[in-house]
């Protein structure tokens, strides 16, 4: 726990649609954003986080599955 800015992200996803939550404050705490990826296609990305990047005052989280996802890594500070 604790303040953190979401400031970019890399995933390569698997070959079904998933949705990346990104919660504070705990697994099923508020959504602050949410990516989604594409059925179907094995994709390597690294999504847009606007400006200062998203702040998570009470720490983030993000709750998945260890087959969702081929790689995720956070950039944050």
């Amino acid at each position: 726990e604790g303040r953190l800015r979401l400031r970019g992200m890399y995933f390569a996803n698997g070959a079904a649609t998933k949705t990346i939550v990104f919660n504070e404050e705990s697994s099923v705490g508020t959504t602050l954003m949410q990516i989604q990826t594409t059925a179907g296609v094995t994709t390597s990305a690294y999504p847009d986080i606007p400006d200062e990047g998203v702040l998570f005052k009470n720490g983030c989280f993000i709750p998945f599955f260890l087959d969702d996802f081929g790689a995720l890594t956070l950039f944050y500070s």
